[in-house]
């Protein structure tokens, strides 16, 4: 017969996995289990588990081992992850509960470093999803790009200024090809997840998209309606974030006088309108829509373009030298806190390892002295 504290471990268990959609199955082979009655077993309360299995169980659930235990409370509710709309995966909640986790280890690194202090708060704006017309959001776009300085070329310099300057949080994951991005906004920070697969140039748009679900937050979300129901105006919502999107990344004024100033009255050709795609980081298509919103091309010179084989074989052959490295998983940023914190001590190896989501034999570069060349804290466990 169950114990209350098998009861309660199996109903947080099940609760958590189920949560996440995960089968009984997939948990057991997740944690090494060898068969899935395990679980079964365990979520009926029917088994006794062990110290180990209850720490591998709690970070495949992406859960730390208190909450876990109904040792912690949660007393505020998790905010929504807003994703780009397309087809849903099975996915989803798992990744955002590994969103969540890292957001709250990158969180506590940011107070053990003492550094938890030092960003600029995003800037907040009015948003009615339902009433905005596009004018008032390219005016928006123009107001975000003026106040964080992003320059003549924003999507090369976004990025750095969401993380260095504004503290956002940006990870990268393999979401496959029915994702491509989400952003989270909490009362303490905000968090980008990218899918590290794409290209440079469709990350750089997403980013700029997520940025305007971010600085709009607030406003969203006090007319999201309760529940998982998707408001009827989601749609629209994604299309404005792409408007902004296109009016940050290629700021009229710029684009405009530049185009002028490159091809006065004349037709520009395939590949100067490629080279100049490629300039401003973004994609050909990205382009020639943008340049069609200022009026500065015409609807047909667009179509024409986007259905000629020529012209996409041209803008492909270009691609491969503006391919950066695919980034990896965890910020650079992110990386250097864990270091900070456990050459200072307040990081144990096995922590960091867990904030690092790497085994603890693989982190002997944490105990290396770069001054001396020579082993440091080389006894830390």
């Amino acid at each position: 017969m169950a114990n209350l504290i098998q009861e309660k471990i199996a109903l947080s268990v099940r609760t958590r996995r189920e949560a996440l959609g995960l089968s009984q199955k997939e948990l057991a082979d997740l944690v090494g289990f060898g068969s899935h009655q395990i679980v079964s077993d365990l979520e009926r309360g029917q088994r006794d588990v062990k110290a180990w299995e209850l720490a591998k169980i709690a970070e495949v659930l992406h859960v730390n081992l208190p909450s876990l235990l109904g040792l912690e409370a949660t007393e505020r509710p998790e905010p929504r992850v807003f994703w780009r709309l397309g087809a849903e995966t099975a996915d989803r909640p798992r990744r955002e509960a590994r969103l969540r986790e890292r957001l709250d280890r990158y969180r506590r690194l940011e107070r053990i470093v003492g550094v938890a202090d030092h960003a600029e708060a995003l800037p907040e704006y009015p948003l009615s999803p339902e009433r905005a017309s596009f004018g008032y959001v390219h005016r928006l776009a123009s107001q975000v790009w003026r106040s964080m300085e992003l320059g003549g070329r924003p999507a090369f310099s976004l990025v750095g200024a969401l993380e260095e300057r504004f503290g956002v949080k940006i990870f990268f994951d393999d979401l496959g090809s029915g994702e491509s991005a989400a952003c989270v906004r909490g009362t303490e920070d905000a968090g980008i997840l990218m899918n590290r697969n794409e290209s440079p140039w469709r990350q750089r748009f997403s980013f700029a998209h997520e940025l305007f679900h971010l600085v709009t937050w607030d406003s969203v979300m006090s007319v999201w309606p309760d529940g998982d129901k998707e408001p009827t105006w989601s749609n629209r919502l994604e299309t404005l974030a792409n408007v902004f999107a296109a009016a940050l990344v290629l700021p009229g004024d710029i684009v405009r006088t530049e185009f002028r100033s490159r091809f006065e009255e004349r037709e520009p050709s395939d590949s100067e309108l490629v080279d100049m795609a490629r300039s401003y980081g973004v994609s050909t298509e990205a382009l020639l829509w943008r340049l069609r919103n200022l009026d500065l091309i015409s609807d047909e010179a667009v179509r024409n373009r986007l259905d000629s084989p020529d012209f996409r074989q041209l803008d492909r052959a270009t691609m491969p030298a503006h391919w950066d490295e695919t980034p990896p998983d965890l910020p650079e940023r992110f990386i250097r806190l864990v270091a900070l914190a456990y050459q200072s001590g307040d990081l144990s190896r096995s922590s960091a390892a867990k904030y690092l989501e790497k085994d603890p034999g693989d982190l002997y570069y944490l105990d290396w002295d770069d001054e001396n060349g020579s082993p440091a804290n080389a006894g830390r466990t």
